[in-house]
């Protein structure tokens, strides 16, 4: 990388890969793996997954939205890893686990799953091979697990383009926190004021400029307030265009 040039640090959903798509594609290949291995009809097998799905989400949000729960550190993985548990036990509930069926909603299973779903947008790959191109140094920034998105990175062949990959599990937080851009950029050793976050939620604006950091606000999915888009140095449709804009952004080493 040229000494000259920021770090990026780049948000996985809504940025690089589209999330609807991945949403229905875990939901398709769960139902057919129920099928398959337990001989469940159609409607039994996605009755279980939207069932274990509701209940999964009813614990991960209702904590998350506790002001009280904490939301870095080791009781925040201990949760996760309660939640993980939560999923699994709804799916397979009264199902005789067979030997060839080892994995289920564990951590293997999650990345056999996500390494199918392709969701990449169209202007990826090519943005990607220019920022590269332009000697930028690439990581990427997600609340999911490090396994969900190894597996998407796989699978639409952009793992390549990163050195690292940043999930709450790798940094013990989600980007909710500033924790996670402080751990992110220790972990890389980069200076927060040659740094970048791209990202499409306030947070990835706001959290990143308190500690210092740049960003760049992806505007796909026209969830965040015009004011907070405001705060970030350019808000994007896309992220065609990005080589041109950093290009642009003056680093003050």
């Amino acid at each position: 990388m040229s000494s000259d040039q920021p770090v990026l640090f780049i948000d996985l959903h809504g940025v690089l890969v589209n999330t609807p798509i991945i949403f229905e594609e875990y939901r398709r290949i769960t139902i057919e793996h129920l099928m398959t291995h337990f001989g469940l009809n159609e409607i039994s097998a996605k009755r279980r997954y939207d069932t274990a799905m509701e209940i999964w989400e009813k614990y991960a949000f209702d904590y998350l939205r506790d002001p009280t729960k904490e939301k870095v550190g080791s009781k925040f993985l201990e949760f996760l890893e309660f939640c993980d548990k939560i999923f699994p036990q709804t799916l397979y509930q009264d199902l005789k686990i067979s030997a060839d069926c080892t994995e289920l909603r564990t951590r293997p299973f999650e990345f056999s799953v996500a390494q199918k779903v392709k969701a990449l947008y169209p202007e990826v790959k090519d943005t990607l091979n220019r920022l590269i191109a332009h000697g930028y140094d690439m990581h990427v920034a997600s609340s999911s697990h490090s396994s969900h998105i190894k597996g998407i990175l796989k699978g639409n062949d952009i793992e390549e383009y990163f050195g690292n990959v940043f999930g709450f599990d790798t940094v013990a937080a989600t980007k909710h926190t500033l924790k996670f851009y402080k751990k992110m950029l220790s972990k890389v050793n980069a200076d927060p004021k040659t740094s970048i976050m791209i990202g499409n939620s306030m947070h990835e604006v706001i959290k990143p400029k308190k500690i210092g950091m740049l960003t760049i606000h992806i505007n796909r999915e026209r969830k965040v307030p015009l004011n907070i888009r405001k705060m970030a140095n350019y808000s994007l449709m896309d992220i065609a265009s990005l080589p041109i804009h950093l290009d642009t952004i003056q680093i003050v080493q």
